[in-house]
């Protein structure tokens, strides 16, 4: 889960690691696969229910995670970039975040673009800002893993403590009423007190915390590499 820092070194930190006993059932999550210190890792937010009926929320690490049973999920490939996890001196951690890499001739069928949001800037401004720049009227979001400075919500829900670990679990970028581009998001979260939320977050007022990873893919377009 996050956590308050534990020093002067990081805005916000994680809290010890918590292993539930028996079967957790996950009700949402997303994840970003990738490299870290040259090995497969994945980085992966999500909300679930342990196996006592108790509703809990934040990272699913890679070297404690079993998977119980079989399941499916949706995932969406990138060919000619990939997500590896380098220092970051902004924030001093180690983020996941895109670099280029050699295509592997996948048959591709639309057009994406691997992102890294860093902190303090809109979630949903960014993502309008982007697509606005390259001229892109239609995009839909796959992944989504980060951290927003507490989170606002369209209903007026409003989460007050400062350290999140979110997961999105829809979001897409189109032309709204007025013209404008406009991103609707859904996504759920843990806060660092351990309550969670989930809806849909107000444009305008979600500034990432400490990053945030996702792909775009370029809607209403030809094939392209």
């Amino acid at each position: 889960m996050p956590a308050l820092s534990r020093n002067g070194e990081h805005a916000a930190f994680y809290s010890d690691t918590f292993r539930p006993a028996g079967i957790t059932r996950i009700k949402m999550g997303a994840m970003t696969f990738g490299s870290r210190d040259g090995a497969p890792f994945f980085h992966c937010h999500g909300l679930w229910t342990e196996a006592d009926g108790r509703v809990n929320g934040g990272h699913m690490l890679p070297e404690e995670t079993v998977v119980a049973e079989a399941f499916e999920v949706e995932a969406f490939g990138i060919d000619g970039a990939m997500f590896v996890a380098e220092p970051d001196p902004e924030t001093n951690f180690k983020l996941f975040g895109p670099v280029p890499s050699a295509p592997a001739g996948a048959e591709t069928t639309s057009r994406a673009f691997a992102l890294r949001l860093r902190p303090n800037q809109d979630f949903c401004g960014a993502l309008e800002a982007f697509c606005r720049e390259r001229g892109i009227t239609h995009a839909k979001l796959h992944g989504g893993v980060g951290s927003t400075v507490g989170a606002r919500f369209a209903d007026g829900r409003l989460v007050e403590p400062f350290a999140t670990e979110l997961a999105v679990s829809s979001g897409a970028i189109a032309l709204g009423d007025t013209g404008a581009l406009e991103a609707a998001l859904d996504a759920g979260l843990v806060e660092y007190t351990g309550g969670l939320a989930e809806g849909r977050l107000v444009r305008g007022d979600n500034p990432v915390l400490m990053t945030m990873e996702l792909v775009l893919e370029v809607l209403g377009e030809g094939t392209n590499s």
